[in-house]
């Protein structure tokens, strides 16, 4: 999954610090959201929006956010969206083109170079993929839960986006339901053994047995059938034995 911050919705539709907050409250509890499904995101965000975007009149985002009297929210915002997601920026691997003319239905004009083009042209090259677009509240985008970006004025592209909290709860439960990769029938099967509560599965081509780590339910503990730790694999179902821990060996009934 990819996620834009859309930088377009932030059009100076604020007008005290107090609207401001609440916006920005708002957004981070959709971060907040995402961040709790189990499907793998990446978020990108082009450039240094918060330098050079206006949220409140003539005054910069980052200003803004400095002068949020709780600095609570100011600093929940940073650390959930920021710190925790680290947004790639997406200038660094563009995809589309400058060249191409990409047109927003909302907003009525020319998009290229913006967020929403990259978006557009990422969907229209990965179809596969998922793609999610996050807007501050009360812009051009208000309410809505997707926008359409032509290119070329031949495709017409519809990307899906949000801007409140019933809106991504929504698409979470739509779009994020991720299989656990042992419950993969061709690669994994289920044994009868518990390891701390946890379902024990045997890797078919391998005879590794997994269970899921119930403590950070980051990873899974692996094991040959000596029960010998060999290391942890990710959710992807990736293992890397550099994480091979001795002192777990026999951690396993099987």
């Amino acid at each position: 999954m990819e996620v834009f911050i859309n930088e377009l919705s932030i059009q100076k539709q604020y007008n005290n610090i107090e609207e401001f907050s609440a916006a920005v409250i708002v957004f981070t509890k959709i971060v907040s959201k995402l961040n709790e499904a189990k499907c793998k995101k990446t978020f990108f965000k082009k450039g240094d929006f918060y330098w050079y975007k206006k949220a409140i009149r003539n005054e910069d985002f980052r200003s803004s956010i400095n002068k949020i009297k709780d600095k609570f929210i100011s600093t929940s915002f940073k650390r959930i969206v920021f710190d925790r997601n680290n947004p790639k920026n997406w200038l660094d691997e563009r995809v589309h083109s400058t060249k191409d003319n990409f047109t927003s239905e909302t907003l009525n004009c020319n998009v290229t170079g913006q967020s929403l083009a990259e978006i557009s042209e990422r969907r229209i090259q990965n179809s596969e993929k998922k793609y999610i677009l996050l807007n501050f509240i009360n812009s051009s985008f208000h309410n809505a839960t997707n926008t359409k970006i032509t290119k070329n004025e031949e495709i017409l592209n519809s990307i899906d986006c949000v801007d409140s909290i019933e809106n991504i709860k929504l698409w979470v439960e739509k779009n994020c339901i991720e299989t656990p990769i042992v419950e993969n029938t061709d690669r994994f099967e289920k044994t009868t053994k518990l390891v701390k509560g946890a379902p024990v599965y045997k890797e078919l081509l391998t005879g590794y047995y997994w269970y899921l780590d119930t403590l950070h339910k980051s990873h899974y503990e692996v094991f040959n059938s000596q029960k010998e730790h060999l290391g942890e694999a990710d959710l992807d179902g990736n293992l890397d034995t550099s994480k091979q821990d001795k002192s777990k060996n026999g951690n396993i009934d099987i």
